[in-house]
């Protein structure tokens, strides 16, 4: 009989965590809202480098080293414009992981959080998340606020995946949204047709690096 009440209650820790790991990755794909941003009177724009990181660059995207070597042109680019260069990265809370010598994908601290060392370090303005929307954390919507940004420019990985999400609330709030065609990889089958087809249907364009 103990050993049944102890199975049940295994059986039943066992669910629960199931069911908030499927919870968690629901709100974790999902795109955040907002208020809609205000016109301004100086409006700005911003570059968003977006999960280019250890973790994701090992993956098996379409064409990674042509996409990192795109991302530091345009990075270059906005350099020499009045223009913010934002990064993003995803992070999973990694408690003890250097400690533990475990290592997690995306674990905060660890060595595949890290961006990776072949782009551009253009700027201090870096934002971590670890939902899918750069959004879902504020101090971005806050930083993009307070530099009078109305527009921005997406790079990074997955393009169907963070970037997409980042995308959509980025449509969300009101900014006028483009991607950069060849700084924006995604996995293998998928191929960047596939992201030209999603943003196109949330009024998103995609221009060339060399257009930028």
């Amino acid at each position: 009989m103990k050993l049944k009440k102890v199975f049940i209650i295994i059986l039943s820790i066992f669910a629960v965590i199931i069911v908030s790991l499927f919870i968690a990755s629901s709100i974790a794909a999902t795109p955040t809202k907002g208020d809609k941003i205000s016109s301004y009177d100086n409006p700005r724009k911003a570059l968003l480098i977006i999960d280019v990181q250890n973790d994701a660059t090992k993956m098996e995207f379409n064409n990674i080293n042509t996409v990192i070597d795109s991302i530091n042109k345009a990075i270059d680019k906005a350099k020499n414009s009045d223009m913010e260069i934002i990064y993003i990265v995803n992070e999973l809370p990694c408690y003890g992981c250097k400690d533990l010598n475990v290592a997690i994908p995306f674990g905060k601290g660890t060595y595949g959080a890290e961006i990776d060392k072949r782009i551009i370090i253009a700027s201090d303005n870096v934002f971590s998340k670890w939902r899918g929307d750069a959004f879902s954390n504020s101090k971005l919507e806050d930083f993009l606020i307070s530099n009078q940004i109305n527009e921005i420019y997406l790079t990074g990985v997955d393009g169907l995946q963070c970037v997409n999400f980042t995308m959509q609330g980025a449509v969300n709030r009101g900014y006028k949204v483009h991607g950069i065609r060849e700084a924006i990889d995604v996995i293998h089958p998928k191929n960047i047709k596939d992201v030209e087809d999603v943003y196109s249907q949330f009024g998103v364009d995609m221009i060339s690096v060399e257009g930028f």
